[in-house]
């Protein structure tokens, strides 16, 4: 039997997704086209997605910090009624 994982583990496994998810387009080539030289250049749209997007990032940021503060007032209650269940157990 695997024991769950801690929530300092979740929160971490948790923004290391996030970081991975938002650092997608960045891996994508661009547009490419033909200056007056014809040479070949590409524009960088997808590199600088995430950095034109920074509001829009933050709010993902604290709404995963107070997801994760919920669920830390959820499993300290859980704690606290399994904890006063067993005690009440115990005493009947």
């Amino acid at each position: 039997m695997t024991t769950p994982p801690c929530i300092s583990e979740l929160r971490s496994d948790f923004y290391r997704e996030i970081r991975k998810f938002i650092s997608i387009p960045t891996l994508f080539k661009g547009l490419g086209y033909f200056d007056e030289a014809k040479k070949l250049k590409t524009l960088k749209i997808f590199r600088d997605m995430p950095d034109r997007n920074v509001s829009s990032l933050l709010v993902v940021y604290e709404r995963a910090t107070e997801l994760f503060a919920k669920l830390e007032v959820s499993s300290y209650i859980y704690r606290y009624i399994v904890k006063t269940r067993l005690v009440c157990c115990i005493y009947i």
